[in-house]
């Protein structure tokens, strides 16, 4: 195994070589099992990676002096790739010594730096963050909310291309851990999640009304979650602007359609208050769970299993009322 990552702890915060003997198999692995096999060395990224550097690399695992320079070669080649490429992992994993004496790179990974991928046009990345599905169409649509603007972050990822059945929830989160939160809850109380997005950094209203009405784009979805369960670092008035415009042009036609929105943070008060007034003749099914309990009832935001129930009580009256009509 062969690899080059970045160590973003206190005592490195930088490139780290990593090399061991046993390849084929998870490298996190090896280090729980035979500590002893791996070798590592922290990088000077204004020197780099030299010949002698790589071979006390190599020499630590008592590598037999033949493969030496051949693979101290790979070593250099490897961090050079890293680095040409702004990457945050470079990987060869196997490296294979063959019959005939030759050293494979049998598999080889490279993750780069999403906010580099504009350097790198001839690698071809549609949309520089990290997934395992094929990009949907709005996925694609989304992207260009973020592409050229960098006033807070507008994260879309479409989890469901064609909405068949019931339950699916437009999910709108505010703040990385509160967003998984908010997501946790929906699915623990059997609620589905069409998409995963959120809205955190300070946007600015015109960046929030653009992501939701990419959410609100998705045919089949039965309600709109709002969640910013702790507290926000971010104007949350400039957040309600950008929903209630959202609301107004393209909930009017849909009685009934529950809005549950969670938020606390800086200007909530203000925030409730511009959407309540702002979404007042509109027919949807609107609730407000504000931190601060003059402006909204009061949650517990250790527990905000109370508010998906209720969101999920309001889906399913839409439902019905639905079918009436």
């Amino acid at each position: 195994y062969l690899g080059v990552i970045v160590d973003d702890s206190c005592k490195i915060k930088g490139p780290v070589m990593i090399f061991s003997t046993e390849g084929g198999v998870d490298i996190e692995e090896v280090a729980a099992r035979s500590p002893g096999k791996i070798a590592q060395m922290s990088i000077d990224i204004f020197k780099g990676v030299q010949i002698q550097d790589a071979y006390n690399l190599i020499l630590k695992r008592n590598v037999p002096q033949t493969w030496l320079e051949p693979l101290s070669k790979i070593v250099c080649g490897l961090y050079e790739a890293f680095r040409r490429y702004d990457a945050r992992a470079a990987e060869i994993n196997p490296l294979v010594l063959t019959r005939d004496a030759r050293i494979i790179a049998a598999d080889c990974r490279m993750t780069i730096d999403d906010s580099s991928v504009f350097r790198h046009p001839e690698l071809k990345v549609e949309i520089p963050r990290e997934s395992s599905k094929p990009l949907t169409e709005l996925d694609k649509i989304a992207w260009k909310i973020e592409e050229n603007d960098y006033r807070g972050v507008a994260y879309f990822m479409q989890l469901v291309p064609k909405i068949e059945g019931e339950g699916y929830i437009g999910y709108h989160g505010m703040g990385g851990g509160a967003s998984m939160l908010g997501a946790d809850a929906l699915a623990r109380h059997g609620l589905k999640i069409a998409n995963y997005a959120d809205s955190s950094g300070n946007p600015t209203a015109s960046k929030v009304y653009r992501l939701a009405k990419v959410i609100l784009s998705q045919p089949g979805i039965e309600g709109y979650f709002v969640a910013d369960i702790n507290i926000s670092s971010q104007e949350m008035w400039h957040s309600a602007r950008g929903l209630a415009r959202a609301f107004r042009e393209d909930l009017k036609d849909k009685p009934g359609f529950p809005v549950v929105v969670v938020w606390g943070g800086n200007k909530v008060k203000e925030a409730t208050e511009i959407l309540i007034e702002m979404t007042k003749d509109l027919p949807i099914r609107l609730e407000i769970y504000a931190e601060d309990p003059v402006s909204g009832p009061h949650y517990d935001v250790y527990n905000i299993d109370p508010i998906v129930k209720r969101l999920k009580e309001l889906v399913e009256e839409y439902r019905k009322s639905r079918r009436a009509n």
